[in-house]
């Protein structure tokens, strides 16, 4: 038997309510009209004529490498959602659009003629040697971490959308579009239910969204092969910063979920603005 609380019960159905409605609007045609196709969507006898450069097709592999961990972002996510209906419905559904990404960052690699088919089996499989471990032990905490993740991620396929079309790329381009705007959506939805567990315990999740912005970085960056080398070029092709991870994700979604400032974050969970909490937050932990 699961051991529901009675505000577990209620939290899980109004999740429930939220994750539907944002499902509805993205199959709607008259809504946000989401669901996109790989086959149909990206034009691939266009990337298959467009000159991809070894630079973007690095940059691709890494983004594909991270995505490549969907397994273990989904098996370990299910388990810290399953108490709350909401929170395992759009973990289910998050999945299923994550997988498409992987995909399409295959696809545009061995299409293009960048990587063949077996090269991207060898990478994927040395991927597969390694198992990525959440960073965070409570299903509040993963859902701070989700929202801000979301973003950063939003942000850094849009950069790297301007890679592609920088050099002329621009079927790749069309399809890294794609990625980013799910990534929006996704960034949305977390914020949502932040805002959801604030209303039952503001301070308790003023404290754990404090706790995960001071410990943020990005999911399996430390397990890609020659992660030092990706994250230099992620860095030298500007798709992020630490600047970037704080002014444009970890500021703006503090200030969505419903704090003036980060200063007022800092009171609510009962730290000092003097402390090392906000220089934490002045200086995330990594880059990527």
């Amino acid at each position: 038997m699961v051991d529901l609380q009675p505000w577990e019960e209620e939290l899980g159905q109004k999740i429930n309510e939220l994750f539907w409605k944002y499902f509805d609007l993205t199959e709607d045609p008259d809504g946000w009209n989401r669901r996109w196709i790989i086959e149909r969507d990206v034009d691939w006898r266009a990337v298959q004529g467009q000159a991809i450069d070894e630079n973007l097709a690095d940059l691709l592999e890494s983004f594909f490498a991270v995505e490549s961990w969907l397994p273990d972002f989904a098996s370990q996510g299910l388990a810290f959602y399953r108490q709350l209906l909401g929170l395992s419905n759009n973990h289910v559904n998050w999945s299923y659009e994550e997988l498409k990404h992987g995909r399409l960052l295959e696809l545009v690699l061995t299409r293009s003629g960048m990587r063949t088919p077996d090269q991207v089996k060898e990478f994927r499989l040395s991927l597969w040697r390694t198992a990525w471990v959440a960073p965070f032990n409570t299903a509040r905490q993963m859902l701070c971490y989700s929202a801000f993740q979301e973003s950063v991620t939003n942000r850094n396929y849009l950069r790297l959308r301007q890679v592609a079309l920088d050099q002329g790329a621009q079927a790749v381009a069309e399809g890294l579009g794609l990625l980013a705007r799910d990534e929006a959506v996704h960034h949305a939805f977390f914020r949502d239910v932040v805002k959801m567990y604030l209303e039952y315990d503001e301070v308790g999740t003023a404290q754990d969204l404090l706790h995960v912005a001071r410990n943020f970085r990005m999911p399996a960056q430390h397990l890609i092969p020659d992660a030092s080398q990706r994250i230099r070029a992620l860095a030298r092709n500007k798709i992020v910063g630490k600047r970037q991870i704080r002014d444009e994700s970890l500021t703006p979604t503090i200030r969505a979920v419903g704090f003036r400032d980060i200063e007022e974050l800092l009171s609510v969970a009962g730290a000092s603005p003097g402390s090392g909490d906000q220089q934490a937050l002045d200086d995330p932990k990594d880059v990527t």
